[in-house]
């Protein structure tokens, strides 16, 4: 990890980690083609770098220590209601609210086909996503 840019007033820090560490701290490095789905599998026959900047907050950095979270993608949401269906790569499907987004991923737009990490969790036979991660 290397400091690009020093951030100063309203300016972040800018970092570049380099492949190793983002192995180690298992940080996504590659999209599958033509989507923004997570290629874990981190080749380039199948995916390409991920090549844009985002912003880490102490919140996300708190929440990736969180054991037991899984992928998933928005299936359905109603703006008006803010409540929505999560379908899980674990072929489960899970109600969510946007009270449940983290606090710092509650500005970016949440719509159909939006990729998300969650914590599953089962209330009174529902099965229901929380801390949930915009990705």
């Amino acid at each position: 990890m290397k400091i690009i840019e020093i951030g100063s007033g309203r300016r972040s820090t800018v970092y570049a980690f380099d492949f190793a560490y983002c192995i180690f701290k298992d940080v996504p490095t590659h999209y599958i083609r033509d989507s923004e789905r997570i290629d874990k599998s981190r080749n380039l026959e199948d995916g390409e770098w991920i090549g844009r900047v985002t912003n880490i907050t102490s919140e996300l950095i708190d929440h990736s220590k969180i054991i037991g979270k899984i992928d998933g993608e928005i299936v359905y949401y109603d703006s008006e209601t803010k409540n929505g269906f999560i379908q899980g790569d674990d072929k489960n499907r899970y109600f969510m609210q946007f009270d449940d987004i983290i606090h710092s991923d509650r500005l970016q737009r949440i719509h159909v086909n939006k990729r998300v990490r969650f914590i599953p969790n089962i209330l009174e036979n529902l099965k229901v996503a929380r801390d949930i991660e915009i990705l």
